[in-house]
């Protein structure tokens, strides 16, 4: 994973490209991206807001993948 992604690879205009297995969707395991709000002040410095999760791609990969 490159931050960014090359442009061949990034058609949405995104910062980051993380790519899951086909493996991980055919067992239908979700996998969820927790990042850190850094303009949030907390005593802890563990992620706090959920900004991806696989389910939202599920459709369209399947359709490009099975």
């Amino acid at each position: 994973m490159r931050i960014p992604p090359d442009v061949m690879d990034n058609p949405f205009g995104a910062l980051a490209a993380f790519y899951v297995p086909k493996s991980i969707l055919e067992r239908q395991i979700k996998i969820f991206l927790l990042v850190k709000d850094e303009t949030k002040p907390t005593a802890h410095s563990m992620p706090d807001e959920v900004c991806g999760f696989t389910e939202i791609l599920d459709d369209l990969l399947r359709k490009i993948l099975l």
